[in-house]
């Protein structure tokens, strides 16, 4: 994706052009992150992520490499500022957007079919409560057409990257670090097997923000 990226600047602007194609999608990505972050905490919090994304050495490195990862923070956090928008507007156009985006992330790195889980435990969560809408329906359509295709091409043309990917995840990633989101996996399941109509009555009546933070939390924690 960053060489089509590239390869459009080139074609516009001329081989001068296209040295400002990952820079300008690095100052983009930085515009996400702070858009994502003020809809979500509020301008303190997006002011200080920006600030430290613009002081980070590796954010500026990547911002002047031709690699994926500032095409995947651009789509991920646009995507997540887009259904940010959704839950603000109620547009359901702004969905669709959302899961372009969101969607389009697969194509940008083969490891961000990893995004597909927590957004497949949140529309799960919605229907659940019978919050489902024609927004979430619009974003769904979107989001799997491109996943699906992305999923095609990361095991045809994109074969030989997906398998390098596999195996450095694999070798490179600790393996404790499964035990986290393990944990939380078989916790769920116990609940849902054990009680299900009590878990199902919790999910539909309650709020389960602060649990999910907590669970966010430690799986960040795990990371580090």
């Amino acid at each position: 994706m960053p060489a089509a990226w590239i390869a459009t600047f080139h074609a516009m602007l001329g081989i001068r052009g296209a040295l400002y194609a990952i820079p300008l999608l690095a100052v983009l990505g930085v515009v996400a992150v702070y858009a994502a972050a003020y809809r979500l905490f509020g301008i303190w919090a997006a002011a200080a992520a920006a600030a430290v994304l613009l002081a980070d050495a590796a954010e500026v490195w990547w911002g002047r490499n031709h690699a994926s990862d500032i095409v995947y923070q651009v789509l991920l956090f646009g995507g997540i500022f887009a259904w940010c928008r959704y839950e603000a507007t109620r547009r359901t156009e702004v969905a669709a957007v959302a899961g372009l985006l969101l969607g389009a992330v697969a194509f940008a790195r083969v490891d961000a079919f990893l995004v597909l889980g927590p957004l497949a435990l949140f529309l799960a969560w919605q229907a659940l409560r019978g919050s489902w809408d024609r927004g979430m329906t619009a974003f769904v359509a979107t989001l799997v057409p491109l996943t699906i295709a992305a999923a095609l091409f990361a095991v045809t043309v994109e074969r030989a990257y997906t398998v390098f990917q596999y195996h450095a995840f694999n070798t490179g990633v600790r393996p404790y670090l499964y035990a986290v989101p393990a944990a939380l996996v078989a916790g769920t399941v116990v609940v849902l097997a054990v009680r299900p109509r009590r878990a199902l009555d919790i999910v539909r009546t309650r709020d389960l923000t602060p649990a999910l933070w907590c669970a966010a939390a430690a799986i960040v924690a795990g990371a580090l």
